[in-house]
């Protein structure tokens, strides 16, 4: 199976905010998003996450801390940390982006991680 043929859709759009409050409100009062889950996260320095739907539609707004925020108050407004895509089979994407010679991100090194805070039952995850 390629690669092609396994990506079903982007999951998530991640938005990297300066105020989580202020950002959760925006998108809740302006736009209607309802807060699905919000977290704290220590990978490696300590970051505010929440997950947001409306719709079909999921945004993931991270607040960052330390050395990370002042970056992101350099990089400016309307830059997308990432985009997670949805793929039913990851093993097999992993493999596939193997051999097309990308290589894992430094947040995971190792290949696949569970994330087991994130949904109900958790989400399996890698960065390329």
């Amino acid at each position: 199976m390629e690669l092609r043929d396994n990506v079903k859709g982007v999951h998530h759009l991640c938005i990297p905010v300066m105020d989580m409050k202020e950002a959760l409100g925006w998108y809740q009062e302006k736009l209607g998003f309802q807060e699905i889950q919000r977290k704290l996260v220590l990978n490696p320095y300590k970051t505010e996450a929440a997950f947001l739907r409306l719709g079909d539609l999921w945004l993931e707004l991270l607040q960052p801390s330390g050395r990370e925020l002042v970056k992101l108050q350099n990089r400016g407004d309307g830059i997308l940390d990432h985009f997670a895509i949805n793929a039913p089979d990851l093993e097999k994407c992993v493999a596939e982006a193997l051999k097309k010679n990308m290589a894992f991100h430094s947040s995971t090194p190792q290949g696949i991680v569970h994330y087991r805070t994130l949904g109900a039952c958790g989400v399996e995850g890698v960065n390329f």
